[in-house]
């Protein structure tokens, strides 16, 4: 994450209008395009750093809320500092979030349980 998001000045996003983001449950293993293919399309799936540490932010203590808080990752797909669209997981680790990031098309499947939040 720190390498594509993080390096030199780090990613800088324009502003955005309120946005509303969905989410899904993956009912079964998936790879990143066949996700990104069932949510619609890239411009769908696309989220921003923003929403995702806002979201993050809202249950910095671990309260209920729209991410998951315990074991199955929350799954953002969002462009980094050089445009590439990258998948961003997020679980909840001891006592606080974990953010890792991965190379969209990767050779890992994401688990059942794991939630996907895209564009509305």
């Amino acid at each position: 994450f720190k390498e594509w998001f993080l390096d030199s000045d780090g990613k800088v996003e324009d502003p955005i209008s309120e946005t509303t983001l969905r989410y899904h449950q993956l009912q079964k293993p998936s790879l990143d395009a066949p996700i990104i293919n069932e949510l619609g399309d890239e411009a769908k799936a696309e989220t921003t750093l923003s929403e995702m540490f806002g979201l993050m932010g809202g249950q910095k203590h671990r309260e209920d809320g729209v991410l998951q808080n315990i074991g199955d990752a929350n799954l953002f797909y969002i462009r980094d500092q050089n445009a590439v669209l990258r998948a961003v997981g997020v679980r909840w680790l001891g006592r606080g979030w974990d953010v890792d990031a991965y190379s969209v098309g990767g050779p890992d499947a994401w688990g059942a349980g794991g939630r996907i939040f895209s564009r509305d």
